[in-house]
This record gives C-alpha cells, structure tokens and sequence, in this order.
C-alpha cells in the first residue's frame, strides 16, 4: 500500500513538473503560424535593430493550452520598453508565404486575430511597398485579458498624422505588425492563437 501511495505520489510531481514546463514554454525567435490562409512567420523587432541604438526588450515563447480542451500551440510575447531612443518601441513583424500574401492581397474585408494580454494598447497596421517612411496604416486596439477574436478591417486602418500621406493599396501588402504604443512601459505582453481572413460576404451577414 505505502509503495502504491509513493509511486501515486511521484506521478503526481511528475505530471505537475511536466505542466510547469509547458506553461513556461520554449523560447523562439521565430515562430510559424499556420492557418487556414497559410503560413504566417512571426519575428521580434525593437529600437536596438537598425542603429536606432535603443535599449527597449522583447522576447517570444511557444506555449500550449496545458489543460485546457485543446492542445493547440500559441504564442506568448513580452518585453519592456525604455527611452534610451527617445521614441522607443517593441512589436512582432507577421510575414505571410506566398499563399496568405495572395489571399491578404485578394478581395477580401480584412483579417482577425485571436489575442490576449495585459489590458494595455497595442497598434496593428500593415506595411505596403508605397509607404517608406514607417507612417503605415494601422489600428490602436487593447489586447484583452482572455483570449478574444480582434477585427482589423482594411476600410478602418489609418495612417497617423505625421510622415506622408499614402493611399491604401491592398495589392501592395507585405507584412503585418503588432507594435508598442508609447513609452515607457515597464512591462507588456500579450498572446497570438490564430490569424483568419474577413470574407466581404461576412460583413455583409453583421450589418
């Protein structure tokens, strides 16, 4: 019986060892995101790359729903952001193969994306070959606390007022980006499950 009770007892820990691993993940620094659309590739960015000689951080983990119904794979990020560069920031660059590009470019109403997070304000926006001064078109959103689908259509992204004024064009996207918004910030992290592409006919069903 005490022998029972011990090897119970040791599966236990064991089991409780494995669920801590999983929940604190495996550090990346590039992550595949593969969805119906295609595959995704997310990357860290900050202002220490390109000279902008910054000190803000940030980090990328895979982790799983240890737990939880399902066993899929999502992607936890964090960091911090300082004002060594005046303008510090930190954010993820999402850039789609070549079949998500082409559905990102077809006639679509936009994309949404399972996210959540610590509360704060993030910005989405899109980088096209016609803006090449960083002034994309984008969108502010909080990152929810659970997990909750964020709409980004492409009729709502604007530009913000400053940098040159560019018209929208769809067919000259390349990449995605979730970014900072201001500075500093002592701490900031958010969740990314799932990217799905926003049919016109379904925004035809939600007027």
């Amino acid at each position: 019986m005490k022998k029972m009770m011990k090897g119970s007892i040791f599966l236990m820990v064991a089991v409780m060892i494995l669920l801590a691993n999983c929940n604190r993940g495996k550090s990346v620094e590039s992550w595949p995101l593969v969805t119906d659309a295609g595959v995704f590739t997310v990357y860290p960015y900050s202002d220490r790359d390109n000279n902008m000689k910054g000190s803000s951080m940030i980090r990328m983990k895979e982790k799983d729903n240890s737990g939880a119904a399902t066993t899929e794979k999502y992607l936890y990020v964090k960091g911090r952001v300082t004002t060594q560069y005046p303008y510090g920031y930190a954010g993820i660059a999402i850039k789609p193969d070549a079949k998500a590009l082409e559905a990102l470019r077809s006639n679509i109403a936009g994309i949404k994306m399972r996210i959540s997070g610590d509360g704060k304000q993030y910005r989405f926006s899109l980088d096209t070959s016609n803006v090449t001064d960083g002034n994309t078109f984008g969108k502010i959103f909080n990152a929810p606390k659970n997990p909750d689908d964020i709409e980004f259509k492409f009729s709502d992204l604007t530009q913000e007022p400053w940098g040159n004024i560019q018209s929208f064009e769809q067919i000259l996207i390349q990449n995605l980006k979730i970014q900072t918004v201001g500075q500093p910030i002592s701490a900031f992290n958010f969740s990314i499950f799932n990217i799905e592409i926003i049919y016109k006919d379904e925004t035809k069903d939600d007027k």
